[in-house]
Formats: C-alpha cells, structure tokens, sequence
C-alpha cells in the first residue's frame, strides 16, 4: 500500500536513529511507533473526510497488486522457460523415451565410431 505514497512527518527527538544512509527510514523504536500511531490516526481521518480519494488511493491499491502478480506470474515463467531451453541436448546425444527405470539404459562409449548408429 506504500507504493506512490508520500508524506512528510515533522518530529523532534534528542537522539535520532535512522536506517542506512538515505535517512529514509526511522531505526529508533519509540519513534516508529509514535510516528505509526499518529499518521495511521492521521491517515484514517483523512480517508473518513475524503472518500473519493479513499476510493482513488483504494483502486491504486488494487492496481498496484494486479501489476506486482502479473510480474512475478511473468518472471516465473521466463525462470521456467529459461531453466528449460537450457536443457536441450547436442546433436550426439539423444532423451530417453521412457520414465521408467528398469526399461532404460545408458552406454558409456568413447569415439563417434564405438556408438554405432
């Protein structure tokens, strides 16, 4: 749900902790929860006052979890796909044409001539 959202929270501490470099993220613990707990009140208040764009921030919501299915549906199957075009044999070699163990079996011979045809 955080996806395009942005905000800009004021706050004052004596001794604030970030995360990484980017001072993107509070590390102290007592500010994340006082922070959480105020806009998350915030938040719900604006979204009671102004339900269109509730409604708009709900679609985008619904958007955002229909493109991030669609891209792993997407990447799962170029995974497969690649996983699979990986596993063509060379031209001397041929697949086995059963599953079954105990009607298949592998010759181990050196030199094209030893193979026969």
């Amino acid at each position: 749900m955080l996806e395009g959202l942005t905000a800009v929270i004021s706050i004052k501490l004596r001794e604030i902790q970030f995360e990484g470099q980017t001072k993107a993220k509070l590390g102290s613990v007592e500010a994340q929860g006082t922070v959480a707990s105020a806009f998350g009140e915030a938040f719900a208040a604006f979204l009671e006052e102004n339900p269109d764009d509730a409604r708009a921030i709900v679609n985008k919501v619904i958007l955002a979890l229909k493109a991030r299915k669609a891209a792993k549906a997407a990447k799962d199957s170029v995974l497969r796909k690649g996983a699979l075009e990986g596993m063509t044999l060379p031209g001397k070699l041929a697949d086995c044409e059963t599953k079954s163990a105990e009607e298949a079996e592998l010759f181990l011979v050196e030199g094209d001539s030893a193979g026969g045809s």
